[in-house]
């Protein structure tokens, strides 16, 4: 028969590892959130990775006033309708810190038309890309930028 002192430890010891397997759990999420900003030349963005999936937000650096609106939106919102007037056939895939927002065609609220537009951003290099057609122009445009990590 065990004595009183070795079943009083024993349960210490098994109520330790419970009350860890615990707070594992209900601190599982938090441990593979993931958030990084990054500051390009006229826009900031952030990529937000948690058990709601994976996201990119971006804010235009004077227009928006630090508030961030959803990255690529398929569709008009309150956000952006301030500076969308249309949208059309946009797509997001955002993998491991990285993220391409592909569009068929945007206008503007000021009357410029995008076309053909694919912007690179990637969360890991700190740079960010896009080619795409503006207006009635035929030559397509291509930019390519490094950002600075936000902390």
């Amino acid at each position: 028969m065990m004595s009183l002192r070795k079943q009083k430890v024993k349960f210490c010891q098994n109520k330790s590892v419970f009350l860890v397997l615990i707070l594992f759990v209900f601190n599982e999420t938090n441990l593979f959130a993931k958030e990084i900003e990054m500051k390009c030349k006229n826009y900031k963005y952030k990529y937000i990775s948690n058990e709601n999936g994976k996201k990119v937000y971006s804010s235009h650096l004077k227009r928006d006033k630090g508030v961030y609106h959803l990255w690529c939106p398929s569709s008009l919102t309150e956000r952006n309708r301030k500076f969308l007037k249309s949208i059309t056939n946009s797509s997001l895939t955002v993998s491991d810190a990285k993220a391409i927002c592909s569009v068929e065609k945007y206008v503007m609220k000021n009357g410029n038309i995008g076309r053909n537009q694919t912007s690179v951003n990637d969360f890991v290099k700190l740079q960010r890309s896009t080619e795409y057609y503006w207006n009635d122009n035929p030559e397509k445009k291509v930019k390519k930028e490094k950002c600075k990590l936000i902390n």
